[in-house]
């Protein structure tokens, strides 16, 4: 299975980067001989490509890996300032904002998306709470002739309560297009 996140979809590029930063890293670290480098090398880039990004993005990736590894093994004493991280909710249209506000600042910020599976299992929680009337929702529905063993089925997409009263009202108005109507 070659699929990773595609680089069309509405993640966040560190997201996107995960699993090539991954494998990179893995080539960057384990000893190899040269034809096994290369072969992993090919590898990574017909994933990315597969996946719509370009080989530049990768072999500079790579690049950056080799030079953090030797620079590592030459300046092993040198150790980098640490960063604080700050996590915020990814946004298309605030990401450009939050990288030129945090560029060069000594904070590092790291995105999260909303399409996980706690935000939408306390959204449909919060969604059933709020309802609790189950004439506030939508769906198929049954009314019981009053007179008779007949009954209608009908579908709404709009709310139980608002479609009764249409029914209601139908009616009152003796109007024969409500199938309801034809009933009571």
């Amino acid at each position: 299975t070659d699929l990773l996140i595609p680089k069309c979809s509405n993640h966040p590029w560190s997201h996107k980067m995960a699993a090539f930063n991954s494998m990179v890293n893995r080539l960057t670290k384990i000893p190899m001989n040269k034809s096994d480098f290369e072969n992993e090398k090919k590898i990574i880039i017909n994933l990315a490509i597969r996946n719509g990004y370009s080989p530049k993005t990768i072999e500079k990736k790579i690049q950056r890996y080799t030079n953090k590894t030797k620079q590592s093994l030459d300046n092993h004493d040198k150790q980098e300032k640490e960063k604080e991280y700050i996590c915020l909710p990814f946004s298309t249209t605030l990401n450009k904002a939050t990288r030129k506000t945090f560029g060069n600042s000594t904070f590092k910020v790291s995105y999260r998306t909303r399409n996980n599976c706690f935000d939408l299992i306390s959204k449909k929680l919060h969604q059933n709470t709020k309802q609790n009337d189950s004439y506030n929702n939508s769906g198929v529905y049954k009314i019981n002739c009053s007179d008779c063993q007949n009954y209608y089925i009908g579908q709404t997409s709009r709310n139980f309560k608002l479609r009764f009263k249409e029914h209601i009202q139908a009616l009152k108005s003796n109007n024969t297009t409500s199938m309801k109507s034809n009933f009571a």
